[in-house]
């Protein structure tokens, strides 16, 4: 109906990201991904969760961990964003530093295309060497190549350990100067702020 009367349709997850990908700048449906929130699988055996794109990010973690996994997509919005809109933006976080981003945390993609059909991109495997990559183009595509219904994501074990540090430097080139003397003496950091 959409595509016949041309009204634009703007998907909508938790309306968090910075890029205002959200806001409905040609008129139109405005369409709230918030009731797509099923956690549909844990596959323990696989190390993958299948979810909807309304489920909150910190609800995929929480469960994750409560089944000895780690999700590590990790924006700093984590309370309130969905998946969905994480991967349409790509969202990155603290835990990018080692993990990378969203694109880098998903296997497959449940997606409606612009003229109305339901495709699964992408495949659970950790390397899938055949055709395009197009799970990863809709990463970061901001809802305009299709609207994210469903997110296949990889889990991995939860680290034994985990500690915190806070370093205090005279200047922003002594910190700028850290992380890479990190990497260098072998430490493999999960995730580094400055502020």
């Amino acid at each position: 109906l959409a595509n016949e009367y041309v009204i634009p349709i703007t998907p909508r997850s938790g309306g968090t990201g910075l890029a205002g990908g959200a806001i409905p700048v040609c008129g139109g449906i405005v369409l709230l991904m918030e009731r797509l929130n099923k956690i549909i699988e844990l596959n323990a055996e696989g190390m993958y969760m299948e979810v909807e794109a309304g489920v909150r990010t910190v609800d995929i973690q929480k469960y994750a961990n409560e089944a000895g996994f780690l999700y590590a997509g990790d924006p700093c919005s984590a309370d309130s964003c969905q998946i969905g809109g994480n991967v349409a933006t790509n969202a990155g976080g603290n835990k990018a530093v080692k993990y990378g981003t969203t694109r880098h945390q998903i296997y497959s993609l449940k997606v409606v295309t612009p003229t109305g059909d339901i495709v699964t991109l992408g495949a659970r495997l950790q390397k899938c060497s055949t055709g395009l990559c197009l799970e990863q183009l809709l990463a970061g595509s901001e809802g305009i190549l299709g609207i994210i219904t469903e997110v296949t994501v990889k889990l991995r074990p939860l680290p034994p350990y985990s500690f915190n540090m806070v370093c205090v430097f005279k200047s922003d080139e002594e910190a700028f100067a850290l992380p890479n003397k990190i990497l260098k003496a072998g430490i493999d950091p999960t995730s580094i702020e400055f502020m």
